[in-house]
């Protein structure tokens, strides 16, 4: 007796219903489909829905290699469609948040240049300006904050050399987002660090909400001298 070839539409029916299997990779592929959503949580979670997109087609090719013994092709269907569509997804949102994220950094970087070139041209009242009523060091008041940054700038002498160490976006402990650039004054006599602060408003806004400084230990040291004062920012405590 002949043999008929089984056709493609038929892969998903044993030829033996008593003996047929479902795939095993099927299973698999579909379940790790579901969990992609973790995708969004993280850009290296996307790992999850790529995994589910490989283990679902090797489980498509398993199925059409047994002849209709194993079953379970319409799962691992489903699990390719969702895994492949949450992958496209989840990409493009983590893309969306880099892009935004990028976005603000540059933003933030121009305004914190702006605002030191205010401070190493000691226009403190002009810095002091620009905090948000809101900031507790605006609370403090312009006389504490330009007497903190003058005793700071004594003697200092010229700019010699500007840095900027660090830029970043960061959470509060009541899970509030705040952005740190940390920049460096190196002058002829002193070297001062300063951490300018900035948070959202409601509207998304980036607002300056304060500013911290103070002489590095080696600078101190150098000049033999006692360090002056630092200069408290918003989130200084005590």
């Amino acid at each position: 007796m002949d043999e008929h070839p089984i056709e493609e539409a038929d892969l998903d029916r044993a030829t033996d219903r008593e003996y047929a299997a479902v795939s095993v990779p099927a299973v698999v592929g579909v379940g790790l489909a579901a969990l992609s959503v973790v995708a969004f949580l993280n850009e290296f979670l996307v790992a999850v829905p790529v995994l589910a997109v490989v283990v679902s087609l090797s489980a498509l090719r398993r199925i059409r290699r047994s002849r209709g013994v194993l079953t379970g092709r319409r799962l691992a269907l489903v699990g390719v469609v969702l895994a492949a569509g949450l992958t496209v997804a989840a990409v493009g949102y983590h893309a969306w948040q880099w892009y935004a994220e990028h976005r603000t950094l540059a933003s933030l970087q121009a305004r914190t240049r702006a605002i030191t070139d205010q401070i190493v041209a000691r226009e403190y009242a002009k810095v002091f300006a620009q905090i948000s009523p809101e900031s507790p060091q605006h609370e403090a008041g312009a006389d504490l904050f330009c007497r903190r940054m003058t005793g700071l700038f004594a003697g200092a002498g010229d700019l010699v050399k500007r840095q900027l160490r660090a830029l970043q976006i960061l959470r509060t402990e009541r899970a509030e987002a705040v952005a740190m650039a940390e920049v460096r004054l190196r002058l002829e006599q002193r070297t001062l660090d300063f951490h300018l602060w900035y948070q959202p408003d409601e509207g998304g806004r980036w607002r300056f909400v304060g500013v911290s400084g103070r002489e590095t230990f080696e600078s101190a040291s150098r000049h033999g001298g006692p360090a002056a004062p630092p200069l408290r920012g918003p989130y200084s405590r005590g």
